[in-house]
């Protein structure tokens, strides 16, 4: 499970038991899955340092996984293209998209995950 705390004080929380993901604010929970990925499992889970209704979510534990971002707290989601910059030479680049189980905004420059 992954819960992240905006600076709006939202809930954001994704789980590998059960699939989508749940915002808690007011009082209320909302399920603000992507709806390409109604039945999908998400473990990963970053909100943009200065943002706080930016935030990536990422499909879990299967091979090469789809990162969706909102600016908007989850009402609208689009799905963000990948870029792999492998620098370890002996790994192969599927290593670092296969199964994946954490994301995160820089804190020194969140244009970067």
């Amino acid at each position: 499970m992954n819960l992240a705390i905006a600076g709006d004080r939202t809930l954001y929380v994704t789980s590998d038991r059960a699939p989508g993901v749940s915002k808690y604010t007011e009082g209320q929970w909302q399920d603000i899955t992507p709806n390409s990925s109604k039945n999908e499992i998400f473990n990963g889970l970053t909100i943009h340092p200065h943002h706080p209704e930016t935030l990536l979510v990422m499909e879990g534990e299967k091979e090469y996984a789809q990162i969706y971002l909102t600016q908007d707290g989850g009402r609208s989601w689009v799905q963000n293209e990948t870029q792999r910059q492998n620098n370890v030479p002996w790994l192969p680049d599927s290593f670092f998209s296969a199964h994946p189980a954490a994301i995160a905004f820089d804190d020194q420059n969140p244009n970067r995950v």
